[in-house]
C-alpha cells in the first residue's frame, strides 16, 4: 500500500507541476480572438490544479512520503527547456538484474508443463502449479546441462529433467532425486539455480538473479497498474514477440507522432505536442525507481478533427492525455478528466529477451461490465502491430550497428546525435532516449552478444511472422485456430457429400433423358435443365451447400489472421490511406 501511495503521489506531483507551468504561459491580449478560449482553458486548469492539490496532499499525508517524492532538479540553463532524466549519477546505480520482469500472462502458462522464457539472451524455465505460486529455474540441468524446460512435473510438484531423471525443488533449486543414486546428493553443485518468481495482476514476474529471502526484502516490487486491481475494470491480456530490440521497441511505444502515418490513426495526435499544447515532461527518481511522466492537453495538435470528435473536445470532458514510463519496461497511456478519472488504459511491458529481440505484453484495461473475446482483440492488435513493426526492423539495423561502433570506439552513444529530433511532440521521446543512453550499455550480455555481429533487416515474412511471435505463445488464439480448422474441415466434408448428392441426381436425370447419339448441344441443354429442376426440387440442399461454403471461407480467413499476413500489398494500401488522415501539403 505504501508503494502504491508513493507511485500515485509522484504522478500527481508531476501532473501538478505540468499544469502549473501550462497556466503560466503568456496570456493573449484582451482583444485577441483566443482570449475566450484562453479563459476556458485557464478555468479548466484552475479546477484541475485545485483537485490535484487536494488529492496530492491527501496522498502525501497517507503515505508519509512527502520528503522523498521530489522531481529531479534541472540545471539553470535547462529551466524552461526540455525536461531531462534523473542525474546520471543516480542512473549509474541502475541494476538490470535487480528489477522484476513480466515474462508472460499466467493464463498462457499451462499448469504442470515447464515453459521456457528468455531474458537478456539467458533461458529460464517457468513452472506454474495449480493452487501454488509459480517457480523459476535457470533452464539448465546441473548434471549434463540439458534444458529443464524439456522435462516434466512430478506428482510431488518437482521439476524432473527428461535426460536422466534428476528432479529439483522449484523454490530452492535443491536436487531432491537422482534415480541412479537412490538418495539426493549432498553436493551443492547438484542443485539447480532457482530465481525469485511471483504472480501479480495476472502476470508472471521473474527477478533474474538468485537472492536470499532477506535480500529479496530490499528489492522493490513489480510495477503494477492500480486500475488492473479495480473490480470495475476488465483486463484484455495480449502477448507478442518481436525481432526488435528492447530500446527500439521502447522508443516506439512513447513516440506518438508516428500514429497518424504508420497506423493512419488520428487519436495519437492527442498525445503529441505543439506550441499551443506542449508536452510537459517530468523525470523523477523515487525509491530507486526511475520514472518519466508526460501530460498534455488532449486536443488535436497537427490534425484538424471535425464532426463528433471536435464537438467532444470542445466540451472539454477529457482534459489531459498522459503517458507514464517506469524503468525499465513499463509504459501506460490514457486520457484523464479533471478529477483524474479514466475509462481506458493501455499498459505495455517491453521485455528484453535478447539483442534484437523482445517480448511485448499488453493490457487493455477497460472500465465496463463486458469485454470482447480475447481472440477478437488479438486479430485487431496483430493487424495494428504489423503496420509499423517492419519499419522498426529497417531502423534497427542502423541503431544497433551505431551502438556497436560506439562500443568499439569506447564512446557513449547519444540518441540526440543519432536521430534528428524536430517535432514538439518528441519531448518525451528525447527524455526516454537519454535514459536509454545511460542504462542500455549496462544490460547483461549486451556486448557479449553484440560484438562481432552485423545487423541487417530480415525479410518481411520473418519480421511479421504472427504464428511464431503470437499464436504459438497464446493458448487462446491457438485453441481458436484449431476450432476454425476443425470447422473448415467439417464444412469441406459436408460440402463434398452435399454436392455429390446433387450431382448424382443431375446425372441420373440426364441419363434418363439423353441417348448416346444425341448431339452435344442437346446434351448441354438437358444438363442445364435437369440441374435447374434438381435445385428447385431440393432448395434446402443448395442453401445448405452455400452456407457451408461461406462458413468454410470465413474460417479460412480467420485462420489466416494468425499467420503472416501483412504483405507489401497491405503496406501499399495503408500508404494510400495516410492522406485521408493527414492531407498532403499543396505547394
Amino acid at each position: 500500500m505504501k508503494e502504491r501511495f508513493a507511485s500515485t503521489g509522484v504522478a500527481q506531483q508531476a501532473q501538478f507541476v505540468s499544469l502549473r507551468r501550462a497556466a503560466s504561459l503568456q496570456r493573449p491580449a484582451s482583444s485577441s480572438p483566443g482570449r475566450a478560449v484562453y479563459r476556458r482553458e485557464e478555468a479548466a486548469r484552475s479546477v484541475s490544479l485545485r483537485t490535484l492539490r487536494r488529492s496530492f496532499r491527501a496522498t502525501r499525508a497517507a503515505a508519509s512520503m512527502d520528503a522523498s517524492i521530489r522531481p529531479s532538479r534541472l540545471s539553470q540553463n535547462q529551466q524552461g527547456k526540455e525536461a531531462l532524466p534523473a542525474p546520471l549519477d543516480a542512473l549509474e546505480k541502475f541494476e538490470w538484474r535487480k528489477q522484476w520482469y513480466a515474462v508472460g500472462w499466467e493464463r498462457d502458462f499451462i499448469p504442470g508443463r515447464p515453459t521456457k522464457v528468455t531474458l537478456f539472451d539467458e533461458d529460464y524455465v517457468i513452472l506454474t502449479r495449480s493452487g501454488a505460486a509459480p517457480v523459476c529455474l535457470l533452464d539448465k540441468c546441473p548434471h549434463r546441462l540439458a534444458a529443464l524446460s524439456e522435462g516434466r512435473m512430478t506428482e510431488s510438484g518437482h521439476l524432473q529433467c527428461a535426460y536422466h531423471g534428476w528432479a529439483f525443488d522449484g523454490i530452492s533449486g535443491a536436487c531432491v532425486d537422482v534415480p541412479q543414486a537412490g538418495e539426493p546428493p549432498a553436493n551443492p553443485r547438484a542443485c539447480a539455480t532457482a530465481l525469485p518468481c511471483m504472480e501479480a495482476q495476472g502476470l508472471v514476474w521473474v527477478l533474474p538473479t538468485p537472492l536470499t529471502s532477506e535480500a529479496l526484502l530490499n528489492v522493490r516490487g513489480p510495477v503494477l497498474v492500480p486500475e488492473m486491481s479495480d473490480p470495475a475494470f476488465k483486463v484484455i491480456p495480449i502477448v507478442r514477440e518481436f525481432p526488435i530490440d528492447y530500446a527500439v521497441l521502447m522508443e516506439n511505444l512513447i513516440d506518438f507522432d508516428h500514429g497518424p502515418f504508420a497506423h493512419q490513426n488520428p487519436g495519437f495526435d492527442l498525445y503529441s505536442g505543439s506550441a499551443k499544447y506542449p508536452q510537459n515532461v517530468e523525470s523523477v527518481m523515487c525509491d530507486d525507481e526511475f520514472k518519466i511522466f508526460m501530460t498534455t492537453a488532449a486536443q488535436p495538435k497537427s490534425i484538424k478533427q471535425e464532426g463528433a470528435q471536435a464537438k467532444s473536445d470542445q466540451k472539454e470532458k477529457v482534459l489531459m492525455a498522459t503517458c507514464e514510463f517506469h524503468a525499465p519496461c513499463h509504459v501506460r497511456t490514457c486520457r484523464r478528466d479533471a478529477d483524474g478519472n479514466t475509462s481506458f488504459i493501455n499498459a505495455f511491458w517491453a521485455v528484453p529477451t535478447g539483442i534484437g529481440r523482445s517480448r511485448l505484453l499488453l493490457a487493455g484495461v477497460v472500465k465496463g461490465p463486458i469485454v470482447p473475446p480475447r481472440w477478437v482483440m488479438h486479430i485487431f492488435l496483430n493487424n495494428f502491430l504489423d503496420q509499423d513493426t517492419f519499419l522498426l526492423a529497417t531502423e534497427q539495423a542502423y541503431v544497433l550497428n551505431a551502438e556497436l561502433d560506439a562500443e568499439r570506439a569506447s564512446t557513449p552513444l547519444r540518441r540526440t546525435s543519432l536521430y534528428c529530433y524536430q517535432s514538439p511532440g518528441e519531448k518525451l521521446l528525447i527524455a526516454v532516449g537519454k535514459y536509454l543512453d545511460v542504462v542500455v550499455p549496462k544490460m547483461p550480455n549486451r556486448y557479449a552478444q553484440l560484438t562481432g555481429t552485423c545487423f541487417t533487416c530480415p525479410p518481411r515474412e520473418v519480421v511479421l511472422d504472427r504464428w511464431q511471435q503470437h499464436t504459438a505463445l497464446c493458448p487462446d488464439s491457438l485453441r481458436f485456430v484449431r476450432i476454425c480448422a476443425a470447422v473448415r474441415a467439417t464444412a469441406a466434408v459436408v460440402s463434398v457429400v452435399t454436392l455429390g448428392g446433387i450431382l448424382t441426381q443431375v446425372a441420373l436425370g440426364v441419363g434418363a433423358r439423353v441417348g448416346t447419339t444425341e448431339p452435344m448441344a442437346t446434351v448441354v441443354c438437358t444438363i442445364a435443365g435437369v440441374t435447374v429442376e434438381t435445385i428447385c426440387r431440393s432448395p434446402l440442399s443448395c442453401i445448405m451447400l452455400a452456407v457451408i461454403g461461406l462458413l468454410a471461407w470465413i474460417t479460412h480467413r480467420l485462420i489466416n489472421e494468425f499467420k503472416f499476413k501483412y504483405t507489401e500489398e497491405y503496406s501499399n494500401r495503408d500508404l494510400n490511406r495516410i492522406a485521408a488522415v493527414y492531407p498532403d501539403a499543396v505547394n
